[in-house]
């Protein structure tokens, strides 16, 4: 089946005319440039991940010397309490065992 097209035929694809120099170099310059945006892009997303990062850590490391106490209350007396360590102690306040 032969298309209807009068610029689809093999004859017309390779007998276009050549491209002029400043074309190619024109485009040449656009792909350069855009590479260059790029690549400035992702040093900026870059350094901005730091930076959050840095700026949580700076953060959180306010809350460092909070100290939470809890009071409660059972019929035995008993609790547990987590030390510093993590450790798990099971008994009143003040036994050290």
């Amino acid at each position: 089946m032969k298309p209807d097209c009068a610029n689809c035929s093999k004859e017309s694809v390779y007998n276009a005319p050549p491209v002029p120099f400043v074309v190619h170099e024109n485009m040449r310059a656009q792909m350069d440039a855009h590479a260059r945006r790029l690549v400035r892009l992702i040093v900026l997303l870059v350094v901005l991940i730091f930076a959050s990062n840095g700026a949580w850590l700076w953060y959180e490391s306010g809350f460092k010397d909070e100290e939470v106490t809890v009071r409660q209350v059972n019929d035995n007396g008993y609790n547990n309490y987590i030390g510093n360590d993590g450790d798990i102690t099971n008994g009143v306040p003040g036994d050290n065992r």
